[in-house]
């Protein structure tokens, strides 16, 4: 017994069947993460991240699906196992916070810059606009860039992205039997290696000469690709953008990935491409204007080169590539070469056959005609070194 007026020690009270408790919910929510997202820089406080963060974790700020409180049945006060349970189970719904966050942030981004890059309206680009194309923040927004020079040029230094093509060997096999352009399986495989899908815009640049990245313009869209343009100027043209850096250049090569090249132009709507047979009924019904731009020497036969004869075909007009250009080496504007077209004596509104003696003066002049709106081009790429090889072929001379 207790002494008088002191309460019975707890353990000689009776028991008695404790008062049920309602369920008690005691918070388990460990302290929160913060969750800054590293991508170039914190994105914490960002418009688009904050909304995505909204979502994931609710008004609240807890994550949906991790739960923020958890029940003790029956009253019993949890243990440090599940304790220990539900903080690991804590730190899982926050590690997957941080993974949700990061995707959604990058997702964020991309969706920003997945943008497809806007068409090229012109045969021509200038450097002002390469270089807005080249300021995408996605591959998607930028130009496949090619870069048709020798490789030591390459080497040296090329634009941020530029892929080499190979003008000797492009020129050879384009004029090759075994290899030319009627055969379309082999150039389509050859212009997907490029990373040439076949919708993307392409610009292609050389040395300033403007004549090899004309032939390479010519060959992609006779085969279908959509937006091919030529950079005015070349590579050299560069230089002032180069010098203030507004374009990067590297000395690290380009390694595309082959995509699958899907023609985007019916032939109908590519620039003509004409053989011999082609270009001699064009001359004996009159359906055509003949546009020969070799030098002046070619075209009277003083310069043969390597041809078996010299000279030129019936009713050709000699108009010298070089008089399509303006003082700086670029191509002139089109009311420039409006002039300079209608001045040699061509007619708009009617068929124009462009030859030189190899293709590449012959697409340049392809090239020029249609930013000036002649037409329709046609372009007779084997040009004068196949029209001479062929002694049924009338060639003249003054």
């Amino acid at each position: 017994m207790a002494p008088s007026g002191m309460k019975p020690p707890v353990c000689d009270e009776p028991a008695t069947k404790p008062a049920t408790l309602p369920t008690a919910a005691v918070s388990l929510r460990p302290p929160p993460v913060k969750t800054g997202l590293r991508l170039g820089g914190h994105l914490d406080g960002h418009p688009r991240r904050n909304a995505l963060e909204s979502v994931v974790t609710g008004e609240a700020g807890t994550a949906v699906g991790c739960p923020r409180t958890r029940a003790i049945p029956n009253g019993s006060p949890p243990t440090h196992a599940s304790r220990s349970r539900a903080v690991q189970s804590e730190a899982r719904c926050a590690h997957i916070i941080r993974a949700v966050l990061f995707a959604g942030g990058v997702l964020l981004i991309e969706l920003g810059c997945a943008r497809p890059a806007p068409p090229i309206r012109s045969v021509i680009v200038e450097v002002d606009e390469l270089a807005t194309r080249l300021g995408g923040c996605s591959r998607k927004a930028r130009p496949v860039l090619l870069d048709v020079r020798d490789a030591a040029a390459y080497d040296a230094g090329h634009v941020d992205g530029a892929v080499r093509v190979d003008p000797l060997a492009w020129k050879h096999d384009s004029l090759a039997a075994a290899t030319g352009l009627p055969n379309d399986v082999i150039w389509r495989r050859r212009i997907g290696a490029l990373d040439i899908s076949g919708v993307d815009p392409v610009i292609i640049y050389d040395d300033g000469r403007m004549t090899e990245a004309a032939r390479v313009w010519f060959i992609l869209q006779h085969f279908g690709v959509s937006e091919p343009a030529v950079l005015n100027g070349g590579y050299r043209a560069l230089a002032p953008s180069i010098a203030d850096g507004t374009i990067r250049i590297t000395q690290a090569p380009t390694r595309p990935g082959p995509v699958e090249f899907r023609p985007q132009r019916s032939p109908d709507q590519a620039m003509t491409l004409v053989d011999k047979e082609r270009v001699r009924r064009a001359i004996q019904r009159g359906e055509a204007q003949v546009l020969d731009v070799r030098s002046v020497a070619e075209f009277t036969g003083k310069d043969p080169r390597t041809n078996p004869r010299a000279g030129h075909l019936p009713t050709a007009i000699n108009l010298p590539h070089t008089a399509l250009l303006d003082e700086t080496g670029r191509l002139k504007d089109p009311a420039g070469l409006t002039r300079t077209l209608e001045q040699a004596g061509l007619q708009r509104g009617k068929p124009i056959i462009t030859h030189c003696e190899s293709g590449g003066r012959a697409s340049l002049a392809a090239l020029a005609a249609k930013r000036a709106g002649f037409g329709p081009v046609w372009n007779y790429y084997l040009s004068f070194s196949d029209w001479s090889a062929d002694a049924s072929c009338p060639v003249e001379q003054p």
